[in-house]
This record gives structure tokens, sequence and C-alpha cells, in this order.
């Protein structure tokens, strides 16, 4: 029976293929969100977990905007300039804190000798080393308080800079230009890897006072990172920062904050429901490609209900039942939507393996994951698909009077 739909389809070629290809975009799309989604999560996590569980993260954000709005006006352009030197030293002054840096970033062309490149440079401070855990001096140091604060031209590079601009030769106390500017390079990183799109092994990192002052000309931080001497800690230290940047920012007791104070823990919880509400959109995607699909796969059922009027007639004539007829017809979509799920499954696979492969080129430490559970749903959902879309025209199939069949 199953060899005798297969006949059938075939006999259609061109239809049914455009039929299983409509299904099998929709499929694939499920299969590369969820898995891309689930790996896309993981890898934040690893992330952010570098700079431990006694860190805190404080970023601005304007009190009206929620999160995602925040990072929109930030990606546009937008400056947000709330967090001030002062907030930064008064919770750096506080007896629970280890550590405490005020970051800025920026994107700009480097150079040594004939040799360009345009890279992300960060500003931190020289506490900076204490609270990411990955970052660490392969050659040289890391800069002092007295060149933060002194606007000292120094620079430390990453692993990636160092081996593209001098070839394993010593690149301490030579000199890159940034914007014309001549900075001495006093350290190079130890290789790391990626974190997100960003090459972490091609950062420069220089005094973030360098950076404000020198080149970008503004007096505010993007971030503050803390952290804490006890895990225990974080409470009270979140408590306290925020009443400190709450009186600093003069906000009345009205007034919502203008900032927000998070933990690792916090933080991943965060970038998961962002990615979440993506996943759920790119899902909502995949759907509408699907009920497409089935109404491709519902118009090819009932044009090829009406040209095989014949057959119908001459195996009503020979005995087959209103029901035999039903099934055929029903067995025929379903066997079109699951060829489509198997093939977008596989498109799927093929897709996130190449971007596995792509980001591993670069150097990004992605973690390859394929959702088993998007598997299975969208063979799920293939077979309610050919279940819904195939049933009126198998209906339509099995109500054909078979003498009228004939006649036609």
């Amino acid at each position: 029976m199953f060899k005798h739909y297969l006949l059938s389809l075939l006999y259609y070629k061109k239809r049914t293929f455009l039929s299983i290809l409509g299904v099998s975009l929709g499929i694939a799309i499920l299969t590369i969100v969820l898995s891309l989604g689930a790996s896309l999560r993981s890898f934040i996590s690893k992330q952010i977990e570098a700079f431990g569980q006694k860190t805190l993260f404080i970023s601005p954000k304007p009190p009206e905007i929620n999160e995602l709005g925040t990072i929109v006006l930030q990606s546009q352009g937008v400056r947000i300039t709330t967090l001030q030197e002062k907030d930064l030293k008064d919770i750096s002054r506080l007896p629970y804190v280890e550590a405490a840096s005020g970051a800025v970033m920026t994107t700009e062309w480097i150079k040594y000798q004939d040799k360009e490149k345009q890279t992300t440079i960060i500003g931190v401070y020289p506490d900076y080393k204490k609270i990411d855990k990955s970052f660490e001096i392969m050659k040289g140091r890391m800069f002092r308080d007295s060149e933060n604060e002194g606007l000292a031209r120094v620079a430390v590079i990453g692993y990636e800079i160092y081996n593209e601009f001098f070839k394993n030769k010593e690149p301490i106390g030579k000199y890159i230009k940034i914007r014309g500017i001549n900075f001495k390079v006093i350290g190079v990183t130890k290789k790391r890897g990626g974190l997100g799109f960003i090459d972490i092994d091609s950062l420069i990192f220089l005094p973030t006072k360098t950076l404000q002052k020198l080149l970008l000309g503004i007096n505010y931080f993007s971030e503050i990172d803390v952290s804490v001497k006890k895990i225990e800690d974080l409470p009270i230290v979140k408590k306290i920062s925020t009443k400190i940047l709450r009186g600093n920012h003069h906000l009345k007791e009205t007034k919502k904050n203008d900032f927000e104070i998070m933990t690792s823990e916090e933080t991943i919880k965060k970038t998961s429901q962002i990615t979440l509400i993506v996943d759920i959109l790119l899902f909502l995607l995949a759907f509408i490609s699907l009920i497409v699909g089935g109404v491709g796969i519902m118009n090819m059922m009932l044009i090829s209900v009406k040209e095989r009027t014949k057959e119908i007639g001459l195996r009503k004539a020979v005995g087959a039942k209103n029901s035999d007829i039903l099934y055929q017809f029903l067995s025929e979509t379903i066997v079109v939507v699951l060829l489509g799920a198997c093939l977008g499954i596989i498109f799927g696979i093929v897709f996130i393996l190449l971007v596995f492969l792509f980001l591993k080129y670069f150097g990004i430490d992605w973690q390859l994951k394929i959702s088993f559970f998007s598997l299975f749903l969208g063979l799920f959902l293939a077979f309610l698909e050919g279940l819904i879309f195939g049933l009126w025209p198998a209906y339509q199939a099995s109500k054909k009077n078979p003498v009228e069949a004939l006649r036609e």
C-alpha cells in the first residue's frame, strides 16, 4: 500500500517536490531556532560565569525603558551618561568589595608599522584582572592605578593582536597607533577564545580614563563591574550600591532607578529571557511557514483528487469503501509532509553544523547543541499538518459518486 502511495505521488513529481519543499522550510527553521537558541544560552552562561559568582554588573538604564529597549538605544548610538566616577569610587570603598572597575568601549583602527586592523578597544581599571577570572597576562604587566589617573598612553593587547602584528617578536615596549596617537605596549593577554561574536583575543585594553579623555571625550562609564569578597556579601552590596547610586543620581523616592544591578546568575537569567523571546518570534515564523506549506499541500491534494476522479470511481466500483478512499488520500498527504519534515531536519542540522564550523574558524568557543526536542516536535507538527490539511481533500475524494466519477 505504501508503495502505491509513493507511485501516486511520483506521478506528479514537480507538484510533490514543491509541497515537500514548503514543509521542509518550516521544519528546518524550527530545528535551527531551537538548536541555536539552546547553544546560545549555554554559550552566554559559560562566558558570564567566567567572571565568577561573586560579581555584580551595574549598567545604565533609562527608568521608562526596559532592558531590551536600552540595548536597542545603545546600539543606535544613544549615550546614556548616568554612571559616573563618583559612583565607582563610593561603591569600591565598601568593606565587602574586593575590586571594582568602570568600563567603556569603542571600535577603532589600530596600526603598527605597515599593518592595520579594526578592533574593539576596552577601557578598564587595573582591578579588572581581579574581576574577570579568565583575564591573564602572558607577557609584560597590567597598567597601574597611577597610569590610569595620569592618562598614560599604555596598552595591553590581546593574543591575536600580538600574533598578527609582531609575529612572535618581542612586543613589550613597542608602540601602536590609535587615531594617530602612540600607545606603548606593556602587556599581552593569554589566549582565551571568543566571547559572543567578539574575538576576545583581538581586544586591546587601555586605562579607562585614557580612553575616556584622549579618544572618546566622555566622563561616564558604560558599565561598572564589582567583585565582592564573599558570595554571601552579594545581597548587601547590591542593596547598599542601589542606595549609593540613587543618592548620587538625586533620585526621589517616587522615581525609578536609572541603572540596573545584576549578579552573574541574574544576568544569565535575563539574557536567557531575551533569547527566549527571540526564539518565540522565530518559532512563530516557522509556524507560519508550516501553515503556508500546509495550504500548498491541501491545494495540491484537491487538484490531485480532481485529476484522479476516474481512479476513485474505478476503486469504488470494485468494492472500495468511502473510508478506504479517505484513508488513501489522507495517507498520501501525511507521507508528503513527513518526507518534507525529514528533509527539513536534515537541512536544519546541516545549517547548524555550518554555523558551528564558521564560528570555530573565527576562534569563537561555541558549543554544538542539536535540540532533539525540536526533531520530535518537527515530526509531530508535520504529522499534525498532514492530518489537518489533508482531511478536507481526502473527504472530498471519499464522497465521489462512483457512476459520475467513471463518466468523468
